[in-house]
């Protein structure tokens, strides 16, 4: 005789989806397998688990972008991040115009035959303008945000 079937709550199961539980974490709350959470769902809704997660887990995403226009309301860093996500809203320099600045900075240097010299304010002023254009640090990026950029132009 098989043992009886360890019971799934559909409402908790349809809870831990829109939170965006893994299918690891999933079967630990409900202490199974994750084959068992596998063969519960064809059980259950006739489809894969990755296909029931990823038909539920929506609920979770409208509630995140909720949240997250609601903060735009109050907080504008969330406002500014949100218009350039959906917006296209940038920041005033372009890169194209940003492009333009260093070439003519690089056209100097090469032509003053001084790039020992080069003033510091000058070089500051060119990473903070690369900065505001393509970041840097928290993305991966250099430290100077410019090295990346140029490597893939």
């Amino acid at each position: 005789m098989a043992r009886p079937r360890k019971e799934i709550d559909r409402v908790e199961f349809e809870k831990l989806c829109v939170l965006q539980c893994t299918k690891t974490e999933i079967a630990g709350f409900f202490d199974v397998s994750e084959d068992t959470v596998e063969r519960w769902c064809k059980r259950t809704y006739k489809e894969s688990f990755a296909v029931v997660f990823a038909n539920k887990r929506s609920g979770g995403k409208i509630s995140l972008r909720r949240s997250q226009f609601r903060l735009a309301e109050k907080d504008s860093r969330m406002a500014i991040w949100l218009g350039k996500q959906y917006l296209d809203q940038k920041e005033p320099m372009d890169e194209r115009r940003l492009e333009i600045e260093l070439l003519k900075l690089e056209s100097q240097i090469k032509d003053s035959n001084q790039e020992a010299d080069l003033d510091d304010t000058m070089l500051e002023a060119l990473n903070s303008a690369a900065m505001e254009v393509w970041g840097g640090g928290d993305d991966g990026g250099t430290a100077d945000g410019c090295a990346e950029k140029e490597d893939s132009g």
